[in-house]
């Protein structure tokens, strides 16, 4: 027997339109931090020269860790991995989103609630999908 969560949606009240404001803000600062980090450079010039004259350069890492922060608050979000879902959306720029992933296959399959495991190179393994 499947048992599924059935959430209840007052589509006219404040909550609700305040949950989908807050999560599409999320969804676009998701997609602005990965464009942002697809567009950055690798590299950027440092604090002057080392000894043999070549110039200092720095790992540019901030684009990435502003993108990585986004999708956590992404994921941690109900209302937005909910959006995502529906979308049949599970990437964004390239990263897969894991719980969004696996509410899609539990929504397309017909295992219900048990859990799902995910093997490489197998895919999801659970019960009955042998």
């Amino acid at each position: 027997m499947t048992h599924r969560k059935i959430i209840t949606v007052d589509g006219g009240s404040a909550e609700y339109w305040q949950q989908r404001k807050v999560a599409f803000a999320l969804l676009r600062e998701a997609e602005e931090a990965g464009q942002a980090m697809r567009e950055a450079p690798m590299y950027r010039y440092g604090s002057g020269y080392n000894e043999f004259g070549d110039p200092v350069v720095e790992d540019n890492i901030e684009p990435w860790d502003e993108f990585e922060e986004a999708i956590r608050q992404l994921q941690e979000n109900d209302t937005a991995v909910r959006i995502l879902i529906a979308q049949r959306r599970d990437e964004i720029h390239g990263t897969r989103l894991d719980k969004v992933h696996q509410g899609i296959i539990l929504e397309t399959l017909p295992y219900g609630d048990e859990p799902l495991v995910w093997v490489e190179p197998y895919g999801f393994i659970g019960p009955n999908t042998d």
